[in-house]
């Protein structure tokens, strides 16, 4: 079972170590990618790794799925629609999964929009803007990562979207309090892959997504966690505030 509050067996400065080297990714997309991100955000997404940079499908019919590790990104974009029609369309695509579908569908939703979070925001009246996805840190000798961290005023939010009630939930809380012991990391990665100075508070708030319509959770299993639930509508989604 993963700890909620502590991260032994890996220090803080594997943490700092590897956040930096992801920043160092972050900084290229922002370089390099920044335009073509906003012209094509509703097909294609980049994302910062720790060993490069990936270029992933936002199609429903193969969910961030794409080329991954470039280490030449300057290139890849000059070469963009040759380079996207071989990774993200001709590529064989991989068997795909509820949640990689909704996560790809919320991504995609938002880069055009200016990262809104249009659906997710709305039943909170509060802007909600998405920032990566995917964003791994070493945790207790393990990798550890969220499906989606986003920004709610100078809030983090980390978002676990799951395939059924009362999952993520010790996903949800680790990621967090990784991200509450390094808020300048998260701090310097937010505000180059949004393009605008951010300063993070401490606190990082839990979201989880849970199907709607399954059994109830057991009382009081996602304290401290804002749950919203979702079904699939024809080719979207519809989401609702459990608490």
């Amino acid at each position: 079972m993963i700890d909620r509050t502590e991260t032994q067996g890996v220090s803080d400065q594997k943490q700092r170590a590897q956040l930096e080297t992801i920043l160092k990714r972050a900084e290229r997309i922002r370089e390099h990618a920044a335009a073509l991100q906003a012209r094509e955000g509703h097909r294609v997404y980049f994302r910062p790794t720790t060993t490069g940079v990936d270029m992933l499908s936002l199609a429903d019919e193969r969910p961030l799925q794409g080329r991954v590790n470039i280490k030449n990104l300057a290139a890849v974009v000059a070469d963009f629609e040759a380079e996207y029609q071989r990774w993200c369309v001709a590529a064989p695509a991989e068997r795909v999964s509820a949640e990689k579908r909704l996560q790809a569908w919320l991504i995609r939703h938002a880069l055009p929009q200016g990262r809104s979070l249009t659906q997710l925001g709305a039943l909170l009246g509060a802007p909600l803007r998405f920032v990566t996805d995917d964003l791994p840190v070493p945790y207790m000798g393990k990798r550890l990562a969220s499906d989606l961290l986003a920004l709610q005023g100078a809030q983090p939010v980390v978002l676990e979207v799951c395939r059924a009630r009362g999952a993520g939930l010790e996903r949800v809380h680790a990621y967090a309090s990784v991200m509450e012991r390094h808020p300048e990391h998260y701090s310097k990665i937010y505000s180059a892959l949004l393009g605008e100075p951010v300063t993070l508070e401490p606190r990082a708030q839990r979201w989880l997504l849970w199907p709607e319509g399954a059994a109830p959770e057991a009382p009081g299993a996602a304290e401290g966690v804002r749950v919203i639930a979702y079904r699939r509508h024809l080719d979207d989604y519809v989401f609702s505030l459990e608490r």
